[in-house]
């Protein structure tokens, strides 16, 4: 079941009692999957409406066309920016199921930069099951000392 949050881009692990009230008590872990699975094309009613965030967030089209893939990163440079439901994290950890960012995830405060490498991240050739990926987040993230805690 840990599949359809991922699947739909929500959150699916909240430190209890989360309270998005005041800025900098959030760390956020960011799982971008960056298999071939997700080099899947939107459809055709999803696609104006990627194409404008796309421009907005300052990213490329890989194929011209929007892929699941560009929408994860559209996501996650949301999530790191902020907004009025959630307040941009004090830290961000940003990992992937394969590739540099799983052998050695992000762990970093400067959002900005995180922001640079995502906007720069390319989706790959290979498949893997996110299970593990998803595990080493849930560690990740709970070994940080900030009281709100979202994957």
């Amino acid at each position: 079941m840990s599949f359809i949050p991922l699947a739909l881009a929500l959150p699916f692990y909240r430190s209890s009692k989360i309270k998005f009230s005041s800025k900098g008590h959030l760390a956020l872990a960011i799982i971008i999957d960056n298999t071939a699975s997700m080099r899947q094309l939107l459809t055709q009613q999803q696609l104006p409406a990627q194409r404008q965030l796309l421009k907005q967030n300052h990213l490329q089209f890989e194929n011209k066309l929007a892929t699941a893939f560009e929408r994860a990163k559209i996501n996650a440079l949301r999530l790191i920016r902020g907004s009025e439901q959630m307040p941009a994290p004090a830290l961000a950890i940003l990992i992937t199921p394969i590739g540099k960012y799983n052998r050695n995830p992000i762990v970093s405060t400067n959002l900005s930069e995180l922001a640079k490498i995502i906007r720069k991240m390319k989706c790959t050739d290979a498949e893997t099951d996110i299970t593990t990926t998803i595990i080493q987040a849930q560690k990740l993230i709970k070994s940080q000392p900030y009281a709100n805690k979202l994957i």
